[in-house]
């Protein structure tokens, strides 16, 4: 976890950067017009992607990121949003590994489908909201997605928050 944090602040500050120094561009030091590629993703914004993913954010942020056919507000935009998501991304890489990791004995854990049972879903909607973080954090078990039962039945008589206010609320109890 600590190499990608260290990762992820070293493409921020090459993003950010970035960001600066194409602010300052038209779309006249680009490409010609018309100029035709199929949109291609970095390694480097790929690993992102996959963070971003596993942290319950939208890793298509940082998805088809190259291409020759430029929309210069459309790209300084993203880049904006990028240059936002990093440092949530990092805050979410560190709250993890702060996190307990030992799950008690006697916890018992829901599996997709009970989850889809509990919140009256189906399983690809709770897979949705869970990378929307509109749900408590999942744990992996080995390669299992398991979620604790009692936790779920907490979070819902709190009126069903997302994850960040929820994760909050947890924290200073």
């Amino acid at each position: 976890m600590k190499s990608d944090i260290a990762f992820l602040k070293t493409y921020l500050a090459e993003l950010q950067a970035s960001y600066a120094t194409a602010s300052e561009l038209t779309e006249a030091d680009f490409a010609p017009r018309g100029a035709k590629t199929v949109p291609e993703t970095s390694t480097e914004a790929e690993r992102v992607a996959r963070l971003a993913d596993a942290h319950g954010m939208d890793g298509s942020l940082f998805r088809y990121m190259h291409s020759y056919v430029f929309d210069l507000d459309a790209d300084l935009r993203n880049a904006r949003l990028q240059i936002e998501t990093i440092p949530r991304i990092i805050a979410a890489i560190e709250q993890a590994d702060d996190a307990p990791h030992r799950i008690p004995d006697d916890a018992e854990m829901l599996t997709l489908r009970d989850m889809a049972t509990l919140l009256n879903m189906g399983e690809s909607t709770v897979r949705q909201h869970d990378k929307q973080g509109k749900i408590p954090r999942r744990l992996k078990i080995g390669g299992s997605i398991r979620w604790d039962r009692q936790e779920m039945i907490d979070w819902r008589a709190a009126g069903s928050l997302p994850r960040e206010v929820w994760e909050r609320r947890k924290g200073s109890r």
